[in-house]
């Protein structure tokens, strides 16, 4: 295969963060809401389902947190990503005014 052009929008990248960040947030207010309620029916369970329960909302629990890691770290990684992108181009822009000076443009 050739190599692949990538086309981003100015803002694009930032905008994907933002976006994944949102919806980084709301989930983890849903499963705040949810890990409420889970904590209401645990208190019903009594003997080996109190532990077999139990046992199911800690794995939950973790899951849970591992999946609002991943949109840290991807939210992160989009940050990046953009000052990255932002940088490059300012720097080609630079550049090009520059020999565009030199060659008596404006």
């Amino acid at each position: 295969m050739g190599s692949q052009n990538i086309k981003v929008g100015a803002g694009a990248i930032g905008k994907s963060a933002q976006i994944v960040d949102q919806a980084r947030t709301d989930l983890k207010q849903k499963l705040n809401t949810l890990q409420g309620q889970m904590e209401q029916v645990k208190a019903h369970w009594e003997g080996a389902g109190a532990g077999a329960f139990q046992n199911v909302q800690v794995a939950w629990t973790t899951q849970a947190k591992d999946l609002v890691d991943i949109l840290d770290h991807f939210r992160e990684n989009l940050t990046s990503n953009d000052k990255q992108y932002t940088s490059d181009d300012q720097m080609s822009s630079d550049l090009l005014s520059k020999y565009s000076s030199q060659m008596g443009g404006k």
